[in-house]
């Protein structure tokens, strides 16, 4: 009788383990972050998340045969969200640096960037060498090359004041105040 209900009780163990297995999985599903501020990489019309990167992303969900989800967040907080593993990916024209790449991994980059200074051409900007910036109101998106470089050239070497610097200027921001004819630091893309 012992020997029938361990018989028993073992095909129990085996057959809820058969069950357990057959449960249909949950789907795993990607969790992407971008900016949503930098046409045409990203941007938002109404509530959707457009552009290069929000393509890009859609098209590495459908390659893996996932679900995805993509959400906008500021340039800033998607480091802290990779750290914390509330999200899978950040993808938002993030410049691979040597300090970025210790504490993160990077794809292939799929697009390159230079740094350039824009004006609208009736602009009265005269900008003869890195040192003229510094009289000028530079505005950049915080944490970017752009942004490190404009600390490390001129803030740390007293050629500009503080005050001149404008970090986390949303793109729209950026374009007005081009329009004003105060000196943007840009990155100029081409596409590979």
């Amino acid at each position: 009788m012992i020997r029938a209900i361990k018989l028993i009780a073992m095909v129990l163990c085996v057959l809820s383990l058969c069950l357990a297995a057959c449960k249909p999985k949950e789907k795993v599903v990607l969790r992407f972050a971008t900016t949503s501020e930098y046409p045409p990489f990203s941007y938002k019309t109404g509530d959707v998340i457009e552009g290069i990167e929000a393509d890009l992303t859609r098209k590495i969900a459908d390659k893996m045969g996932m679900e995805y989800r993509l959400e906008a967040m500021s340039f800033d907080a998607l480091f802290a969200a990779l750290a914390s593993n509330k999200i899978d990916a950040a993808i938002a024209c993030i410049t691979i640096t040597p300090q970025r790449s210790q504490q993160l991994d990077f794809s292939t980059p799929y697009y390159t960037t230079n740094q350039a200074i824009v004006s609208r051409s009736d602009s009265p900007l005269i900008i003869n060498n890195e040192q003229d910036l510094g009289k000028y109101t530079i505005g950049t998106l915080r944490n970017t090359t752009g942004h490190v470089y404009i600390v490390e050239h001129l803030l740390e070497k007293d050629l500009m004041p503080k005050k001149n610097l404008n970090p986390s200027l949303p793109f729209r921001k950026v374009i007005y105040l081009q329009r004003r004819h105060l000196a943007i630091l840009w990155s100029l893309h081409e596409l590979t």
